[in-house]
């Protein structure tokens, strides 16, 4: 006889936690959206990224909420099916599974031509090899999985560590540079670019405000 529910107490605070954070995916949200939000919003990007971040936290702070009413696999799709009707949380359930598809695609697409630039650059164009690749990453990525959660927790939490190590590493370089370069284009930072009234670096029609190479 089995129990219908998430098992008590399979994965702690931390364990929560580090799954969060895996679930976002930083390194990927970062090189997907950060050269065009420089491109967009120039210097006033800390101001937009500022604002997104209040909006996430309120966010966690209904998840929260949310899963002390009812914690739930399902999570949104329950909680709206509960809450508002039966019928919204199926479509809700839909967009789920169509928002998984799509980004699992895109990261299985990306996935074996980047092993393969890291391990052999000359075979990036090699299709065939790149599938294989992707497929052979993607069957680790789900024999994890089935071992148990918290296998698939410890195996988070090291590729969490190594993707802030290299996020925290770039960030850092950035901003040495900004404060101690003196070379022809860097703008040292300023508390102005958190100010809705600041100037778009870029003034001309037509043309980004910043130039991302």
């Amino acid at each position: 006889m089995s129990n219908e529910g998430l098992r008590p107490r399979s994965v702690g605070l931390r364990g929560d936690w580090i799954a969060s954070i895996t679930n976002v995916a930083p390194t990927a949200a970062t090189t997907l959206t950060m050269a065009a939000l420089i491109g967009t919003s120039g210097l006033a990007s800390p101001l937009a990224l500022l604002i997104a971040g209040a909006a996430m936290l309120c966010c966690a702070v209904a998840y929260h909420r949310l899963n002390n009413w009812q914690a739930s696999a399902a999570a949104p799709v329950q909680w709206v099916a509960r809450g508002l009707s039966p019928v919204i949380g199926f479509a809700v359930g839909i967009l789920v599974l169509m928002t998984a598809l799509t980004s699992n695609i895109g990261n299985i697409t990306l996935i074996g031509s980047t092993v393969l630039s890291l391990i052999a650059p000359g075979e990036t164009n090699n299709k065939p090899l790149t599938w294989i690749v992707a497929t052979v990453v993607c069957l680790l990525v789900v024999a994890i999985a089935i071992i148990g959660v918290k296998v698939t927790i410890r195996f988070e939490g090291w590729v969490v560590l190594v993707e802030y190590m290299i996020i925290a590493s770039l960030a850092i370089w950035g901003l040495v540079t900004e404060l101690t370069s003196h070379a022809a284009g860097i703008t040292a930072p300023t508390w102005s670019w958190f100010s809705s009234s600041h100037a778009h670096a870029g003034d001309q029609p037509g043309r980004p405000a910043v130039r991302v190479r």
